[in-house]
């Protein structure tokens, strides 16, 4: 896990960052039960773009 944290580290800053988040929520009832189910999501995405110069 180290390397590649250190393998990022070495990368210049990236160009575009890109942040997603999501939620979910379930409910279902009947006479003598409920339940409920929740969800959340992350997307995280960076961009390096190489230098035309």
């Amino acid at each position: 896990m180290s390397q590649v944290v250190e393998a990022f580290r070495e990368l210049n800053e990236p160009d575009e960052i890109g942040l997603e988040f999501g939620l979910d929520f379930k409910t279902s009832a009947n006479v003598f039960v409920l339940t409920g189910e929740a969800r959340a999501t992350f997307k995280l995405s960076l961009k390096w773009t190489r230098d035309k110069g």
